[in-house]
């Protein structure tokens, strides 16, 4: 089984596609990749920040550390490439069914069912 990427949302910015953030290349922004079952319907969320190196060297050089988990590393914010890269993660994981592969994804976001 593979997966889909159904969309993504982000909850800060109205029309993602066309709205760039007044810095590009130094944010985090929230996302929420809805992906689901590719050969069949629905889909769930799975929660990632999309940041930059130049905001990690800036929340490294505050605090003196950053925790990783779910992080979305792109040198600037560009949609074609984000969306080309939770596709691109969609593609190279499979598992025998779908609470396997989610659990898999879930690795990367933050998926909405997942049990610790």
């Amino acid at each position: 089984m593979k997966a889909s990427l159904r969309y993504l949302h982000f909850p800060d910015v109205d029309s993602p596609e066309e709205n760039l953030p007044s810095v590009p290349d130094h944010l985090p922004i929230p996302m929420q990749a809805m992906i689901g079952p590719r050969d069949s319907e629905g889909e769930e969320s799975f929660e990632f920040i999309v940041c930059t190196p130049r905001w990690i060297e800036t929340k490294v050089g505050e605090l003196k550390h950053l925790f990783g988990r779910h992080l979305l590393i792109v040198d600037r914010y560009d949609y074609v490439t984000i969306a080309r890269a939770i596709e691109g993660l969609c593609n190279i994981h499979d598992a025998p069914d779908w609470p396997s592969l989610a659990s898999r994804l879930g690795e990367y976001g933050a998926w909405e069912f997942h049990e610790p």
